[in-house]
């Protein structure tokens, strides 16, 4: 999905739906990528991407949306939140060459 002003992308939302209920036990949304150009930051753009993919994978079934955020990135972070996400687990990683 992208968002638009004057017939120009400020930004945009990627993500798709895990479609195998063996996996989790109800159908889960994966939120992929959210940006927004910088000169249009701070406007709601992030929060109407967010609604507007939320309504998308409810309308597929979804029961949860999952997404990742570093844990620096404390816009997303806030944004995230004021959407109603909470923190759910921890993910590590190691450099290995």
């Amino acid at each position: 999905m992208v968002a638009t002003i004057e017939n120009s992308i400020v930004g945009y939302i990627n993500g798709f739906l895990y479609d195998k209920e063996d996996v989790y036990i109800k159908k889960v949304a994966y939120l992929d990528q959210i940006s927004i150009d910088k000169n249009y930051k701070h406007k709601g753009i992030g929060t109407k991407l967010i609604d507007a993919f939320t309504a998308k994978v409810i309308e597929k079934g979804a029961k949860y949306i999952k997404l990742n955020a570093f844990e620096n990135n404390e816009p997303a972070i806030r944004l995230y939140s004021k959407k109603g996400f909470d923190k759910y687990s921890i993910f590590y990683m190691k450099k290995i060459d």
